[in-house]
């Protein structure tokens, strides 16, 4: 499948001019991980396949009605990567509700760092499209490791990616994230949130439906507030 990058190829140095002053390279390089990071794919957790030789390469993926947020993404992966696209793949999945799915073997090792991965035990991977691959395989579920992402500008950039992602401003200018069936990036979220002077004013997990609903409801600090500003709108 092309890639069609670069329809929103300044977001991220947006973002990076309303941070405070990020003096060293390796930094920069952490603040983009967050951003993407903030973009990923969290329903249930982050699924890796390691014994399959195309599964074990997945990096995130989007859902059709997002696909603003798809491009900011690709964007900005290729902004991480020098402009180098060939090594990214993307496949579609699904008819009526397709699934936009994104494969490197460099990104998925790299991105798959920040996370804590653990065996399921309830399910597995059944590949029964592949000849020569066909048959099961053992799923193990990521979460986020929160340490991984350390400093302010990195927290602040994790909450940019998420909000184009899970976020909204309502009606009565509050700012809003919503997610479903991803406890674990509600809970990073509030926590980031709170370390870097975030006021919340409404959280709640709504249990008794499916998906499980989480809500936070926020005012942002004013660093929050300049980043989110830059967000291109993504319906």
């Amino acid at each position: 499948m092309e890639i069609n990058f670069f329809r929103y190829p300044l977001v991220f140095l947006m973002i990076v001019f309303a941070l405070p002053s990020i003096s060293q390279t390796n930094n920069l390089s952490k603040t983009r991980s967050a951003f993407l990071l903030g973009m990923f794919n969290d329903y249930l957790g982050k699924q890796f396949v390691p014994n399959h030789p195309t599964e074990s390469q997945f990096v995130t993926s989007f859902y059709a009605s997002e696909s603003s947020v798809t491009t900011v993404f690709l964007d900005s992966l290729k902004l991480f990567s020098g402009g180098d696209s060939s090594k990214i793949v993307l496949k579609k999945e699904g008819v009526e509700n397709p699934i936009l799915k994104i494969y490197s073997e460099k990104y998925s090792k790299y991105f798959n760092t920040y996370y804590n991965f653990k065996k399921s035990e309830g399910f597995g991977y059944f590949d029964d499209r592949d000849s020569i691959n066909r048959g099961d395989f053992e799923i193990y579920i990521g979460k986020l490791n929160s340490k991984k992402i350390k400093g302010n500008n990195e927290k602040l950039s994790y909450l940019a990616g998420s909000f184009l992602r899970n976020g909204k401003m309502n009606n009565d200018g509050a700012y809003k994230f919503q997610f479903g069936n991803s406890i674990s990036k509600y809970k990073i979220v509030r926590k980031f949130l709170m370390d870097t002077k975030s006021r919340i004013l409404f959280k709640k997990v709504k249990k008794d439906r499916i998906p499980v609903i989480s809500v936070i409801e926020f005012v942002p600090s004013k660093a929050l507030k300049q980043v989110l500003e830059r967000l291109p709108p993504c319906p």
